[in-house]
């Protein structure tokens, strides 16, 4: 029997479908995950983050460029805080890369939080945070949960003036390399 000379066509094809399915999925899920994204900028606008309860996996940590730690229910309670203060509220937020794998995403997402709080004497201070991080997303199903989030880098402005800007969390010390001697 002589090999079909349809067969390499139909290997294309095939070839070429999977790779629009994939393209297809990547596009769907980098979607998803953005209007979530903005789910939570509007959740802070509105002073209501009932999405973050569905949003952040049960085992979600933010680490920050320093190694402190911070959990579901601490930021849950400091995005809650901070809403409630924040006058003028915006953090676009744009996906800047993302990595599938078999049920994960790993998004680079890029944005700049801004908003008004009164200062110490009562006037009020513009505060940005410019923020580049490593978010890992997981599917459970179809559902997607943040599971972790590493601030890769960070730039704190208060009235336009570089701040340090610590998050509140646990510290957990970056482990030191092996020592080489013996």
């Amino acid at each position: 029997m002589k090999p079909s000379r349809f067969l390499p066509l139909a290997t294309l094809s095939l070839i070429t479908l999977s790779s629009a399915h994939a393209g297809l999925k990547k596009v769907s899920v980098e979607a998803k995950l953005q209007h979530d994204y903005n789910l939570v900028t509007q959740g802070m606008q509105h002073k209501n983050l009932s999405c973050l309860h569905w949003m952040l996996d049960p085992h979600f940590t933010a680490t920050d460029p320093t190694g402190v730690v911070v959990t579901k229910a601490e930021i849950i309670k400091d995005f809650t805080q901070m809403s409630k203060r924040a006058k003028s509220l915006t953090w676009p937020r744009h996906i800047k890369s993302i990595k599938l794998t078999k049920n994960e995403a790993i998004v680079i997402v890029y944005g700049t939080f801004s908003a008004e709080f009164a200062g110490p004497h009562g006037k009020l201070q513009k505060n940005q945070l410019i923020a580049t991080n490593r978010d890992t997303w997981v599917d459970h199903h179809g559902k997607w949960t943040l599971l972790k989030s590493v601030i890769l880098h960070r730039t704190a402005l208060i009235n336009g003036k570089p701040m340090k800007m610590p998050m509140s969390g646990k510290s957990h010390p970056k482990p030191e390399a092996p020592s080489q001697s013996k």
